[in-house]
């Protein structure tokens, strides 16, 4: 949010309020660029100002509470783990590297804000990984329209940017509250039959 306000005038955004912040996260992507007022031309450029920027100040960035002893069980866990990101892949290994996170096989970086789902097929084919060995767990609605349209089981984590709400409207197999349960994902309950128990 520091970053984005810091860029606002230069790129002729509106400025985002504390008291936006829970519209903000009930948005799809598509709502939020309306929502700024930003020019489309100018996103590309909008996007790598504030990568550049994320770098100079990576080292104040804090892991999710909880977070560090997950990811480490998680390796024990699965065969393959990695990210995919539209952040820059050199910002995400100086953040794994300051927490000495050294427990992924791989950070695929797509430039495209739209482009995950084809991030997630590319990552099946590079691993020799089918769709239904694969889960990809995001914070945000674009990740689980992503693992979606890519045929994968989402996990939708309720301590990043988007709601529960914003984020069952896509539809992901988890909403997943707390990082520790990650760990027990086969045994939670799938977010379509929470939503039919909600209906009932």
């Amino acid at each position: 949010m520091e970053i984005y306000n810091d860029l606002h005038l230069a790129y002729g955004c509106r400025k985002l309020l504390e008291s936006d912040l829970p519209a903000v996260r009930e948005m799809t992507l598509p709502e939020l660029i309306r929502f700024s007022g930003i020019s489309k031309a100018k996103i590309p450029f909008f996007a790598n100002e504030g990568k550049r920027r994320l770098a100079e100040r990576i080292h104040e960035v804090r892991p999710i509470a909880g977070m560090i002893p997950v990811i480490s069980q998680l390796r024990t866990q699965y065969e393959t783990l990695g990210i995919l990101t539209t952040n820059s892949k050199a910002n995400v290994e100086d953040f794994l590297a300051i927490h000495r996170l050294d427990c992924f096989d791989f950070i695929s970086s797509v430039s495209k804000y739209s482009g995950k789902a084809k991030g997630l097929k590319a990552i099946m084919r590079t691993y020799s990984v089918s769709a239904r060995d694969m889960i990809y767990v995001g914070d945000e609605s674009r990740d689980m329209k992503a693992s979606r349209k890519a045929g994968v089981r989402g996990a939708a984590v309720l301590w990043g940017l988007s709601t529960a709400k914003a984020l069952r409207v896509q539809s992901p197999h988890w909403v997943v509250e707390k990082p520790h349960d990650l760990l027990r994902l086969a045994a939670l309950t799938p977010a379509s039959e929470l939503s039919e128990q909600a209906v009932s």
